[in-house]
């Protein structure tokens, strides 16, 4: 789910952007609802909820019923209690976008209410925008990763660009991607077998391959080929397992 908050101090602008969204939200595939309207910038700060759900917010740079609090302001307030929000700004005053630097604002975007494009088009490739950024997170969350130590901290790599693992001289680990070598520490083999099991099959003491990755196997089961054309040995005990695996 998604909710949507808007603070527009102007009446007519708030009805229309309402309006807007409302219909976006009704075609929307994620579950996209107006959670408050406002005019007023404490009260949205007031109403503001933060949890496991995603928050657009929909702001005005000026609030002239509000003294002592601006579009910047308000965003600052916004992000101190959500960093991963989406903020878009809806304004007439585009020439002070450069102050969310200053703020820390971290906008997505700048709509002109008053320039040549049409707002509202604007707006709803914005939101567009927004869903597709958050189908992206949903399948990169629905992968397999691996968090391991590459020497100058913890990386986490996709499992599935992965192709697989060597012990090395000097306890060290070399992971082998289609385009690079990573050397990988303070773990062993095993540890990383146990990580991803299912997927992960150890076809000799030195090496640990992605099952998805294995192109071909010799018909003595002596050794097997990866998509990338290397050439990983099967030792004699674990023969067998290879057969019983890869005879399916």
């Amino acid at each position: 789910m998604v909710r949507i908050y808007i603070c527009e101090d102007d009446p007519n602008h708030l009805k229309e952007i309402n309006r807007q969204v409302g219909y976006y939200c009704s075609f929307s595939d994620w579950n996209m609802r107006i959670a408050f309207a406002t005019r007023y910038p404490d009260r949205l700060i007031q109403q503001l909820v933060v949890d496991e759900e995603v928050n657009i917010y929909l702001l005005d740079l000026e609030y002239s019923l509000i003294n002592g609090m601006s579009g910047f302001e308000l965003g600052k307030k916004i992000r101190q209690r959500d960093p991963i929000g989406y903020i878009i700004y809806l304004t007439s005053h585009i020439e002070m976008s450069y102050l969310t630097f200053q703020y820390k604002v971290n906008a997505i975007d700048f709509i002109v209410k008053g320039g040549p494009d049409n707002w509202q088009n604007r707006l709803t490739e914005c939101l567009r925008t927004i869903e597709e950024q958050l189908e992206i997170m949903k399948k990169n969350q629905q992968k397999d990763i691996l968090e391991l130590n590459v020497g100058y901290g913890i990386t986490s790599f996709f499992l599935e660009e992965i192709l697989a693992f060597e012990a090395a001289f000097a306890h060290k680990i070399y992971m082998y991607t289609e385009s690079k070598k990573v050397t990988v520490m303070k773990t062993t083999l095993n540890e990383i077998e146990e990580m991803q099991a299912e997927k992960l099959v150890r076809c000799h003491r030195s090496f640990l391959v992605n099952r998805e990755k294995v192109l071909s196997v010799k018909k003595n089961y002596s050794e097997l080929t990866l998509i990338n054309q290397m050439v990983i040995p099967i030792s004699t005990r674990k023969k067998k397992e290879m057969r019983q695996y890869f005879s399916k």
